[in-house]
């Protein structure tokens, strides 16, 4: 696949992939936090939400960008791609900056967002 048509296929993931790592190595004071939501461990549910969204995102992009791979591996793929790269900000986060640190806890619900975007995949059978 020529670069030009890579990133005209998968331009969302692209950008799906450099906001989740703006927010994960910003310094924590940084992060926006709405006044409304006062739940204790909301980070943990915007973790499963980014990783959800992320996964989500890679299955459709593939799928567009016309590959003649088989559901199965366009599912495996993207949930893998999204699993790599969520262990990869953990530990960009514990190495190289200064207010954040790496969280297992953030890469347990990394994968359930995984899981939960592919699992919902399946269910409503959007592609064959």
């Amino acid at each position: 696949m020529k670069f030009s048509k890579f990133l005209l296929s998968y331009y969302k993931s692209l950008i799906v992939l450099v906001l989740i790592f703006i927010l994960s190595t910003m310094p924590s004071s940084d992060v926006p936090k709405p006044s409304w939501i006062s739940f204790k461990h909301i980070d943990k549910i915007v973790h499963l939400g980014m990783y959800f969204f992320l996964t989500f995102i890679l299955i459709f992009d593939t799928i567009r960008a016309g590959t003649v791979y088989t559901r199965s591996k366009v599912l495996l793929f993207s949930a893998l791609f999204a699993l790599l790269y969520g262990v990869f900000i953990e530990i960009f986060q514990g190495v190289f900056t200064a207010s954040r640190s790496a969280d297992g806890f953030d890469a347990v619900f990394n994968t359930l967002g995984i899981t939960l975007a592919v699992t919902l995949i399946i269910l409503i059978k959007i592609f064959k």
